[in-house]
């Protein structure tokens, strides 16, 4: 199954959920603010080069996480979320 397969069936069971009309309404804001604003467009596509960077909030048991070697462990998502205030 493909990602984008798969993010439709999430976004298909969050909706068929229990979720408030306020929830369900602010979903559609952002996804609509997203698609109106190019989001997809700016993303890197698959086998895109990325530089390798360290995440000092992340660590192993061999230290510090780095994104090659967490490439070489397979596929990575990286989001971030600014907290919420």
């Amino acid at each position: 199954m493909s990602l984008s397969h798969r993010l439709d069936r999430i976004r298909e069971d969050f909706l068929a959920a229990d979720v408030p009309a306020r929830m369900r309404a602010a979903l559609d804001t952002h996804i609509d603010r997203l698609v109106a604003e190019g989001a997809a467009k700016r993303a890197l596509a698959a086998g895109s080069s990325v530089p390798d960077v360290q995440f000092d909030g992340i660590t192993s048991k061999r230290g510090p996480a780095r994104l090659v070697a967490l490439l070489n462990r397979g596929p990575v998502v990286l989001t971030w979320f600014r907290g919420s205030w």
